[in-house]
Parts: C-alpha cells; structure tokens; sequence
C-alpha cells in the first residue's frame, strides 16, 4: 500500500508529540469485551487506508484530499512547535494574524475528518437519496440514467458512499467555520510533571458554559491536545486575541481526559499508567 493511501487522521506530527522518551506510544481501543493497553509507535494508531481517498469506477485511485491535510499539517506543524518551544520556557509565543488562520482551519479540519466523526458522517448519508441527487444532478444538465446504469450504481454503493463521506470532509461548513474564526486562543500549558493529556481518535473536546455546548456562546471552549502538556483552546475573545494560561488543576486535566475517553472509539498517551487509570474507572479497551 503506498504512503498517500495510508492516511493518519491525527497528523503525525502531533503524535510525535505523545511519544515516551523511546519513540513509543501507549494506545488502547474500546472495547466491551477487552482490556488491554499496548505499547507501539506512532505510525500503527490512528490511521486508516484511503479514508480521504476518492475511488473511481475503475480502480482508480485520488489522493487529493490527503495532500491537501498534508500541505495544511506541514504549515501547522511548525506553528505548533514554534508554541511548544515558546510556553515550555514561559515565553508568549510571537503568532501573526496568519498563523492564527492556520490553526483555525487546522483545528476545524482536525474536528471534521477524524475517523469517529467520518462515521457518524455516513450513518447521515442514505443512500437512496445520493442516487436520487445524482439523477437529478445529471437530468438538470440535459442527460439521461438509463436503468441498467441506475443498477450499476446499487451494485456500487459501498464506493459511492465512500466517496460522499469523503466530499463531506471536504467541504466546508458555512456555520461552524465561522464561529470559530470569531474566538479567541487560549494555549494551555501544564507545568506539573505528573499530569498530562491524552489524544484521542476524536481529540477534540467542547466545554460547557452556562448549561449550553453550543459554538452560538463564544464562551463555549473548543479544545485540542497538541502535546501532553499543551493544548489550543478557542474561546471568547476578539478573533486574533490569544493568550498562555497555565493549566495545574487536577481535576480539570482528569475530566478532560475522561471526556476524550468517552467520546473516543481509541485513545493514546506517553502514559501507561494514564490508559490505565481511565480504563480502570470508565471502560474497556480492545488489542
């Protein structure tokens, strides 16, 4: 399998991040059945084969839409290390208002196309009416569907339905686009060793404000993980506002975890002992 259809969907960049001093991360899938925490590399978690792939008809292959998150993490991951270098030592990171729209569209795309929430994605997209739009689509430009062709497409519906997933991560919404980009940056660092983050396979944690998770209250926080000590928060703000906060409160780094834990299909850290302990309280994970 080549290297563009192998497709990671937390960049790699930012699991190099969640690496122990080996080069190795801790990961663990949920399970009903299962407990188990393994210990591997960045390479073998989170990743799946042509997830953003648009397959042809005829075996074709388009990889596309992986270069462009490839183009998109090349940007963002020096971003991130410019942060990381920066609030480690206690300093401000120095982001222009460029920077500030890379990330913006990181973390959006970063919330959008991650396997878990691609899934649930497709449970949306019936396929009768992908058919139906496609006939519509063709005879609206003068064109016909004889029946054979309309079988055709019955016959191929796990590719078509692929393939809708992969244009819905494409595109762009017109609400949640735009009630980011009106937040402002927090960057939380953690200065106590012994807590830390964990990544998620859905990384992205919405806060709570006045009883309402709704991206409406600009004071709903949007959270990600970009280290075990760091994460970019959205919240409040003017749009290019941002600032360091130092996060040292037990329980809030625990019930963040628990939340990536729970709304998560599979979770890694640094930490074992970390899997362990959210395995133990809130359920189980799968080899």
């Amino acid at each position: 399998m080549s290297k563009a259809r192998r497709q990671h969907f937390i960049p790699r960049f930012v699991l190099n991040n969640f690496t122990d001093d080996t080069g190795h991360i801790y990961y663990c899938r949920r399970s009903e059945s299962h407990s188990a925490v393994v210990r591997t590399t960045p390479t073998n978690v989170f990743v799946e084969k042509d997830l953003y792939s648009i397959k042809g008809d005829n075996n074709n292959i388009d990889v596309s839409l992986e270069h462009q998150f490839s183009r998109l993490e090349h940007v963002a991951s020096q971003i991130v290390a410019k942060i990381l270098l920066a609030v480690r030592v206690n300093e401000l990171p120095k982001l222009s208002r460029g920077d500030r729209i890379v990330l913006n569209n990181f973390v959006y795309y970063q919330w959008k196309r991650v396997s878990d929430v691609v899934n649930s994605v497709a449970s949306g997209l019936p396929f009768e009416r992908i058919v139906r739009d496609g006939k519509r689509e063709i005879e609206a430009q003068g064109g016909t569907v004889p029946l054979e062709e309309e079988e055709r497409l019955y016959r191929e519906r796990d590719r078509l339905i692929h393939n809708a997933k992969v244009a819905a991560i494409a595109s762009s919404s017109s609400k949640v686009m735009p009630f980011l980009q009106k937040r402002g940056l927090k960057i939380f660092h953690i200065g106590e060793k012994q807590l830390s983050l964990a990544i998620g396979s859905n990384p992205i944690v919405r806060g709570r404000h006045n009883d309402t998770t709704s991206l409406d209250d600009l004071d709903v926080e949007v959270i990600l993980p970009i280290a075990p000590d760091t994460a970019l928060v959205l919240s409040g703000g003017s749009p290019y506002s941002f600032q360091v906060r130092p996060l040292n409160d037990e329980h809030i780094v625990r019930d963040f975890n628990e939340n990536v834990f729970r709304q998560s299909k599979a979770v890694a850290s640094p930490s074992r002992q970390l899997l362990v302990s959210l395995v133990d309280r809130l359920g189980h994970c799968a080899p």
